[in-house]
């Protein structure tokens, strides 16, 4: 015990007494994450705004007086150009096409006579081409497609009067907000589920997979692993202290990245973005929740940490440490992604995998749906797997052609 105490304590403070490291393993993560979120609402915001204050090329064929005077008076916008029905429209639509121009918007050269038919025997079709793939053509035609239905009841009022008169029922009309029943903390969870859980997953195995490679194999390179070996200290406290102090320095550079995340993301996004789901985010949790949460991170920690040693003690050098560890760290980002979208399940066997069940249980911690069964399988797991790790790095510290001791 007194061994693992002193390699631990070894470990960490060669980390800590080393600015750079500091810097890179607390400080740049919130430097990344703000400046990250920051560009990226910032582009969404300029981009919004662009678009809807983007002056779009408007061209309407055979347009009623009447609509020409609705437009005319709603429309200060866009640049309108009124066209007659023997107007050559191939050459604009090739320009909608190519994104030069946004919106063509075609009456039926009798729609005078049609809207004068109560019958309802000629109803006449108002035709719009556009181009969807364009952010400016989209636009222009959902603006129109407003103001179309609202000439429609203008139209609608002149042939029949009050239209209150023929409005059988309403739905939610006099309270909207009534009809949405939803709980805060749960839908902000549901949101954060999608994100934290892959970010926490990525930051734990990034983390762990560069302090691992040069506390195992960057001490075989310089040689102090040698050295080290030779002391009274036993293997498996020297294994053992080295891999607790990567688990300490992992959960605290991973923290420092979601903390910086979850504080960052609902304040960047409220000034960016006017939507309620994004500016109210917020984490609401009970002490059990906790607890979980907790739990679960050690243990996944444990294992990024076990996977990423067993390989750095494996290798001979950095590089071919790095080698080896990239295509377990490219299973933890599809894990992550993999478990990003879907909603909750009750089943027991995901979250017996090791790896896919950490994320996937942060998830269901997070969405509010997390069971006490599906957390204690998951962390019972992900360390019964960490421990059969451990027990293979062990093994390999006492290879002395491994160990190059």
């Amino acid at each position: 015990m007194q061994g693992f105490k002193l390699i631990l304590q070894k470990e960490l403070t060669r980390v800590f007494k080393d600015k750079k490291m500091i810097f890179s393993l607390f400080i740049l993560p919130v430097v990344l994450i703000v400046g990250i979120y920051g560009l990226m609402f910032a582009l969404i915001s300029s981009q919004e705004n662009d678009v809807k204050t983007h002056a779009s090329s408007v061209y309407i064929v055979n347009a009623p007086e009447s609509f020409k005077a609705f437009i005319e008076a709603g429309d200060e916008q866009n640049v309108i150009e009124y066209l007659d029905s023997d107007a050559q429209l191939d050459g604009i639509k090739d320009d909608i096409k190519n994104g030069d121009k946004e919106l063509l918007i075609v009456f039926p050269e009798n729609f005078a006579d049609g809207i004068k038919d109560v019958t309802g025997k000629t109803i006449p079709e108002v035709r719009t081409y556009y181009n969807p793939s364009e952010d400016y053509s989209a636009n222009a035609r959902n603006m129109y497609l407003v103001y179309l239905e609202s000439y429609r009841q203008v139209l609608l009022s002149e042939r029949i009067g009050d239209l209150s008169k023929i409005t059988m029922f309403g739905v939610d009309v006099s309270d909207p907000e009534a009809a949405e029943l939803y709980d805060d903390a749960k839908a902000s969870g549901k949101i954060l589920g999608m994100l934290v859980p892959y970010i926490i997953t990525i930051m734990l195995f990034a983390g762990a997979m560069g302090l691992g490679v040069d506390t195992f194999t960057g001490e075989k390179e310089r040689g102090t692993m040698s050295s080290l070996l030779i002391t009274p200290v036993s293997r498996m406290s020297i294994a053992m202290g080295k891999i607790v102090s990567l688990m300490i320095l992992s959960v605290l550079s991973a923290a420092a990245y979601v903390l910086s995340m979850v504080i960052m993301m609902p304040l960047m996004a409220s000034k960016a973005m006017s939507g309620e789901a994004i500016s109210s985010l917020s984490i609401k949790m009970t002490p059990v929740q906790i607890i979980e949460l907790a739990l679960i991170v050690i243990a996944l920690v444990y294992l990024y940490v076990s996977i990423v040693s067993l390989v750095a003690v494996f290798a001979k050098t950095s590089k071919e440490a790095s080698s080896y560890i990239m295509p377990a760290y490219m299973l933890v980002i599809v894990v992550g992604m993999l478990t990003m979208y879907g909603e909750a399940t009750t089943d027991l066997l995901p979250f017996a995998i090791p790896i896919y069940n950490g994320p996937l249980a942060i998830k269901a911690l997070f969405s509010q749906s997390l069971t006490p069964v599906q957390c204690l399988l998951s962390v019972a797991s992900t360390l019964l797997a960490s421990f059969v790790v451990t027990y293979l790095i062990a093994k390999m510290f006492n290879n002395e052609k491994i160990m190059g001791a």
